[in-house]
Parts: structure tokens; sequence; C-alpha cells
């Protein structure tokens, strides 16, 4: 897909891995998908790259069942300067290199940001949460799993339910509002500990 007229870039993905790269001067959007699963028809899944006004849209779908392990693994190749929503419900999720900001919504497995320019907003149900090298603000809503944030240059807002925050090397502020798990700040230029339940 051509993005010449796009200024945002949007992912609604199931089961599977999703990578994300913001390329420097492309001028489309590149789609790579491979399929995992037994007996799988066309009609099992719907793989669709669309437009809606300046937004370019994706959408993974792939039909589970009962006991199923089928899944589509996406790879996808973005002009940098588009700002990325994320929306996932299950897998692994590596973005890396976008310069318009970012929001993700992640239900189910690990996720891997960065070297982002812009705006960090990130609400993750389940799974580890790695985040590195962002020039912006990063408001994160943790749910479960291990948290790990490192240069910042910005403020950094962390809700956190369950798991370890190691946070450091921010240029900013570090609000934490933890409900459980151990807290590790090094090198922030501030911290506000809101609420610490456990740990």
């Amino acid at each position: 897909m051509q993005s010449d007229d796009l200024t945002s870039f949007r992912v609604d993905a199931t089961a599977g891995d999703l990578v994300i790269e913001g390329v420097e001067g492309l001028m489309e959007i590149q789609v790579s998908a491979k399929i995992h699963g037994d007996n799988i028809e066309v009609s099992d899944y719907r793989l669709e790259l669309s437009k809606q006004g300046t937004q370019g849209i994706l959408v993974v779908d792939i039909d589970q069942g009962y006991f199923s392990n089928n899944r589509i693994d996406i790879l996808v190749k973005v002009p940098a300067q588009l700002s990325l929503e994320v929306f996932d419900s299950s897998g692994d999720i590596d973005i890396e290199s976008m310069k318009g900001g970012l929001t993700v919504e992640d239900s189910s497995g690990d996720l891997d940001i960065r070297d982002i320019v812009g705006n960090v907003e990130v609400e993750d149900r389940s799974g580890d949460l790695s985040i590195t090298m962002v020039d912006g603000q990063g408001s994160l809503n943790d749910r479960s799993g291990d948290l790990e944030v490192s240069q910042v240059n910005g403020n950094v807002v962390v809700d956190d339910r369950s798991g370890d925050i190691e946070i450091r090397d921010i240029k900013g502020t570090v609000t934490v509002n933890d409900s459980s798990g151990d807290i590790f700040i090094t090198n922030a230029e501030g911290f506000d500990l809101q609420e610490d339940g456990s740990g």
C-alpha cells in the first residue's frame, strides 16, 4: 500500500507474533505473513490492509477454535514518521524505529519497544514489557509481568499491578503506582512513589 497521504497506521491482530519496523524514507506499507496451523483454509483467516482517510489499517485474524494452535506471524515495514496504534490479543510484539509516537494495547505476550520518537502509551495485561530509547513521554499500565524501562528523554508514569519494575537513565520524573513486586530506579531526574503494595 502506498503511504503518500497517510499520517497514521493501525494494527488489529489476534493470535501470532507481530514485528513492526519503522523505515526512514519508505513510501509504502509492506506486510509479510506466515500462517501456522493444521488444515487451514482461506475462509479460516483474514489478512486485510486498507485505508480509511489518512490512516492505514491492517487487520489480522484467524479462527482458533478449541485446542487450536493456529496463528499468523506478521512482519510489517512502515514509513517511520507515521504514528502507530496496535491492538493485539495474543503473541509477542516487537516494535522499533517509529518516529510518530505509538499506542499499544496488548492482552497477552511479551512486548519489546525500542528507538521511538514521540510519546509512548502502553496497556499491557500479561507478559513482560521492555521499553528503551524513547524521545518522549511514557505512560505505562502493566497488569502482569516484569517491566524494564531505560533511556527515556521525558517523564515516565507507571501503573503496575504485578511484577518487578526496573527503570534507569530517565531524563524526567518517574511516577510509580505499584501493587506488587520489587522496584529499582536508577539515574532518574525525579522519583514519585504514589503507592507501593508489596515487594
